[in-house]
């Protein structure tokens, strides 16, 4: 038998380094050159419409998502909210294949099932839903993982109806072209 402290030990780096993995990946998002119009440009290149409003709910449920995994906090919410979103992007990455050298699912998929995983097994002992005495019951945690699963798949059929909007048609419309007037022509 393993030493709860191990266990402990072992759930905190996961946590951690998955929260702060997905929540950076979530706030480049925002921060990368181009912002959301570039994510906007990206969904557009996996066959998703939504444009730069897609793009945000994404960043922030990843952002969210990520810091609530970090801190252990509302564990199986936290969890939902990786899952659905990396569900989605699995889902568009998969028609290019696996690898994430081809931009494949490979990545997508490590997120959701690591993600899955934080949220059936909980975020153990040193976490703020231990500390805040937090115990979701085995029913709450399947919910959650379920609600996360259930959410990306069915946000990504929606998102691959929807028109796509590059950051060109997510701009303003240009201004009408001045016509010439009577009193300056020659």
């Amino acid at each position: 038998m393993r030493s709860p402290d191990l266990i402990n030990s072992g759930l905190l780096i996961l946590r951690i380094l998955l929260g702060a993995l997905l929540a950076a990946h979530g706030g480049l998002k925002f921060l990368q050159p181009g912002g959301l119009g570039f994510e906007a440009d990206l969904l557009v290149k996996d066959g998703l419409g939504g444009g730069r409003p897609a793009a945000a709910v994404s960043g922030l449920t990843q952002v969210g998502a990520g810091a609530m995994l970090c801190a252990g906090l509302i564990t199986p919410l936290a969890a939902a909210g990786g899952i659905g979103a990396m569900t989605v992007a699995v889902f568009a990455k998969s028609k290019n294949g696996f690898w994430v050298m081809t931009d494949g699912a490979e990545f997508p998929l490590i997120f959701a099932v690591l993600a899955i995983i934080v949220g059936l097994v909980g975020p153990g002992g040193w976490s703020l839903d231990h500390a805040l005495h937090i115990f979701p019951s085995s029913g709450e945690t399947l919910g959650a993982v379920g609600l996360g699963l259930g959410a990306g798949l069915a946000t990504f059929p929606v998102l691959k109806q929807m028109k796509p909007r590059t950051t060109d048609t997510d701009a303003a419309p240009p201004a009408p072209a001045a016509t010439p007037s009577p009193l300056n022509q020659e």
